[in-house]
């Protein structure tokens, strides 16, 4: 497994067809250093992502969102190696908290996270918009906010 920055070329693998809108506005972002978007490839194939914020954080809290492995390789170390790169990243730029959010419902990756050392810190409402050509759709979901101490 390789971990590398998203590519424009990763929105057909990563990104289901009512979000691939996002792919290239995510790259731009990556390319003026406001996000960092870790992929997952096994054998040149992209089957993971994760972004890191470094800019709608507070001013020492890196913040993780839209982590997505595809499911035929869920339960292998991927989701694993990719937070560990990520909180490395937020290392490296002087961040000495990681925080994300995670849906009450999402037991799977609660555990993970649980797992990694993260604790619950609060709730929040995420956000979301899907769209295609006829139209757009926002959606909701309330969340366990977690975050996590980077220690050297």
């Amino acid at each position: 497994m390789r971990i590398r920055p998203l590519e424009a070329r990763d929105g057909e693998a990563l990104f289901g067809p009512r979000i691939r809108y996002a792919a290239q506005e995510w790259v731009d972002r990556q390319g003026r250093d406001e996000i960092y978007v870790a992929v997952a490839e096994v054998d040149g194939l992209p089957v993971a992502r994760v972004g890191l914020s470094f800019t709608n954080a507070a001013e020492d809290v890196a913040v993780l969102w839209a982590a997505h492995v595809e499911p035929e390789w869920q339960s292998q170390g991927i989701g694993t190696a990719l937070m560990a790169h990520l909180e490395q990243v937020a290392r490296d730029r002087g961040f000495s908290i990681i925080e994300l959010l995670v849906a009450k419902d999402n037991d799977r990756a609660r555990a993970l996270y649980d797992r990694l050392g993260y604790e619950l810190c609060g709730e929040a409402v995420n956000r979301w918009v899907e769209q295609d050509e006829h139209r757009a759709e926002t959606f909701e979901e309330i969340c366990w906010r977690m975050r996590k101490p980077l220690d050297e």
